[in-house]
């Protein structure tokens, strides 16, 4: 299995020719982009084990693959912790704040066996408002994408799409809401333009953060692949357009830790959809170094 030989490759060689080598296969290999932020977790999750601390597992960073690598060490981190609340106040100091509290999100779930209202209790007590924030979203996205053999979770319901978000206070909803795609598009492959649909039916206030999602799940399912995100974010309600879009810039520009590549996949678009592209990533470069 592709995690069995980088997690090797962590153990010889370093979390650097790991992330380095997961790379190169994805260039290689397009179709791992699919897959390569939960790899990059199992890189992450291998490099804490193999570090003589969290301090020396945090030395070497990677953000390819959705930061995947740092959510990775994080969740393993919080497993051998024994006391999760106060270590989760410091343990992002001289770290980028929204992309180590969202693998404290992951890692809080991971920790308490996807024990939802607990995390997210946890999530409450974050250092600042972007902390917490950054929390929930990394919350919602392990239980979207719980594992139902060996990590399920109780949070999740194939005949309610948007279970459980309806039920949680305000400052939860969006993360719920924006993750909730991805549960429905594994248990119905390539369904897009029904999730559309489905984002329609979700309370007041958040049919576009559902839409962006599903936006996200496309651009992250079929990376680069610009006649297929046209073609679902096209799919949908005129209203859903440029959510549909956001979410797919977003996630592309995450992925690739900025604009270059979401830039060339806004050249794939016909001229109406291209400029609400162009004009989504031009809003998000503030985000990123480049």
């Amino acid at each position: 299995m592709l995690a069995d030989q980088l997690v090797a490759v962590v153990f010889t060689s370093g979390p650097e020719a790991a992330m380095q080598q997961l790379e190169m296969l994805t260039e290689d290999q397009p179709e791992t982009l699919r897959i390569c932020h939960g790899l990059a977790h199992e890189i992450g999750n291998a490099n804490f084990e193999r570090a003589e601390s969290l301090a020396d597992a945090l030395a070497y960073q990677d953000d390819f693959c959705g930061s995947g690598y740092i959510h990775g060490m994080i969740e393993t981190a919080f497993l051998e912790m024994e006391d999760v609340r106060t270590e989760m106040q410091t343990i992002c100091t001289g770290l980028d704040t929204g992309k180590c509290y969202h693998g404290v999100g992951h890692g809080l779930m991971f920790s308490a066996n996807n024990d939802l209202p607990f995390a997210l209790e946890l999530c409450d007590t974050a250092v600042s408002a972007e902390a917490r924030a950054r929390c929930y979203e990394g919350v919602f996205m392990e239980n979207f994408h719980a594992d139902d053999a060996m990590h399920p979770s109780a949070y999740r319901d194939a005949d309610r799409p948007l279970f459980p978000c309806a039920d949680q206070a305000t400052q939860y909803k969006g993360a719920c809401y924006f993750y909730a795609p991805r549960f429905y598009l594994e248990l119905h492959e390539n369904a897009y333009t029904d999730m559309l649909a489905v984002c329609l039916t979700a309370e007041s206030g958040y049919q576009s953060t559902c839409t962006r999602g599903v936006g996200s799940a496309v651009a992250k399912l079929n990376i680069g692949n610009g006649e297929l995100i046209e073609s679902v974010c096209t799919s949908g309600s005129a209203a859903q357009l440029q959510s549909c879009i956001d979410g797919a810039v977003s996630y592309t520009m995450v992925n690739f830790d900025g604009a270059e590549e979401a830039t060339a996949l806004c050249g794939e678009f016909s001229t109406s959809t291209a400029t609400l592209c162009y004009s989504s990533v031009n809003s998000k470069r503030y985000l990123f170094s480049e």
